[in-house]
């Protein structure tokens, strides 16, 4: 076969593709809809780009716009996550497929987290997965003692036990106000999408140029 271009009767086709390839997969055989699945949701985590399937009816229970292991396996679910399915990132080790991603940021330019787990993930099967609610601006939803907060809201979906990760956000990215000192940021963590109490308010971060992070 031909990879990115073709011929006619020995003379090349007009137009061929002349670009470079991140990562080239081939199979023997049509994959069914499920291995399909697999293949976009290994690729979209490895290279930090969201998978646009649309769910395909005649699959049953099976929703396409879901993320699976290559087990099957649903590692981020379109439906559980609804409202923020917005540039869906990931980070994980799947052995069957061969992934192993312990960084990404999504390739979107408005793209602002990056998590980082900085090792390889110690178990088969690990993942975790993030998107966003694509709120732009701030939002007064804030405990007591704080001004405010950005309106885009992370959700992250874990599978496995991935450990300690480091959270950065690029403030100029999140439209978050740029005040050059760490300490006038926390970072929450919350089980609902309320922020008036929230259940863990992390403070430490380090900032460099516009990114904050968070570690651990």
């Amino acid at each position: 076969f031909y990879i990115g271009g073709g011929y006619n009767n020995g003379v090349p086709t007009s137009n061929p593709f002349d670009g470079k390839l991140s990562e080239l997969v081939v199979y023997t055989a049509i994959p069914s809809p499920l291995e399909q699945e697999k293949i976009q949701s290994y690729l979209g985590i490895k290279y930090g780009i969201t998978k646009l399937s649309a769910d395909n009816a005649g699959t049953g229970g099976q929703d396409e716009r879901d993320y699976f292991a290559s087990d099957g396996s649903v590692i981020w679910d379109f439906s559980a996550n609804s409202g923020y399915n917005n540039i869906i990132t990931g980070v994980g080790r799947g052995d069957n497929s061969g992934l192993s991603q312990i960084q990404s940021k999504n390739v979107s330019t408005n793209a602002a987290v990056t998590i980082d787990h900085s090792v390889a993930f110690a178990s088969d099967r690990t993942f975790l997965m993030w998107g966003n609610n694509a709120l732009t601006g701030s939002s007064a939803d804030v405990p007591a003692g704080f001004d405010a907060r950005s309106a885009r809201v992370t959700r992250l979906d874990i599978s496995g036990t991935p450990g300690n990760v480091d959270f950065t956000i690029d403030l100029a990215a999140a439209g978050i106000p740029e005040t050059g000192n760490a300490a006038d940021y926390r970072l929450f963590i919350n089980s609902t999408s309320s922020f008036a109490v929230v259940d863990h308010t992390i403070a430490g971060g380090s900032l460099l140029g516009s990114e904050l992070t968070f570690s651990g």
